[in-house]
């Protein structure tokens, strides 16, 4: 009876001792990169408008981003540029610690007034990389779309929240987006 009493309590001692894990675990969260808008009317844009990509965080080092560009019905140099220069279908934007978004100028070279076949063009953004010291993520708004007619959305910029804050948006809808 002694023995079973003693092999019961080695058992739940064991059991005890196996069950706890260090609370040391690493719950950094990635440095993420996304367009601060979905799309932008290229109806609104007469000559350029910048491009802008936030980040999840000030960045703490030195980095890039490249963004592809895929035009439909559209013609680089003829229809638009970018600064910086996208003529092999992609480019490179550096940033350095300390930034919290970084922007690229889109240049819209189709002549007013707009025609019809000007409203089948759109060119689109894509993140397609980055290269950053620590962890990254591309999440969010990874593509943007230049384009005629509709936004294909608005863009709420929260002050808590985001992909290291899920579940914590606060909205005023008092306000005209």
């Amino acid at each position: 009876m002694k023995s079973k009493i003693f092999f019961i309590q080695a058992f739940f001692v064991l059991l005890a001792l196996s069950s706890c894990q260090s609370d040391d675990a690493d719950v950094s969260q990635p440095f993420v990169a996304a367009f601060a808008s979905e799309s932008y009317n290229l109806a609104e844009i007469p000559t350029e408008k910048p491009i802008t990509l936030v980040f999840s965080e000030v960045a703490t080092t030195d980095g890039t981003v490249t963004i592809q560009v895929e035009a439909t019905n559209a013609a680089y140099k003829t229809d638009f540029e970018t600064v910086p220069s996208a003529e092999d279908g992609t480019f490179t934007l550096p940033f350095t610690a300390g930034q919290k978004e970084i922007t690229f100028l889109y240049k819209n070279n189709i002549p007013l007034p707009f025609d019809e076949d000007d409203q089948l063009k759109s060119i689109r953004f894509k993140i397609v990389k980055i290269e950053y010291g620590l962890q990254s993520n591309i999440q969010g708004f990874t593509t943007t779309q230049v384009q005629f007619g509709a936004s294909l959305g608005a863009v709420l910029r929260p002050e808590t929240g985001g992909p290291n804050q899920g579940n914590q948006v606060f909205i005023d809808s008092s306000t005209k987006l």
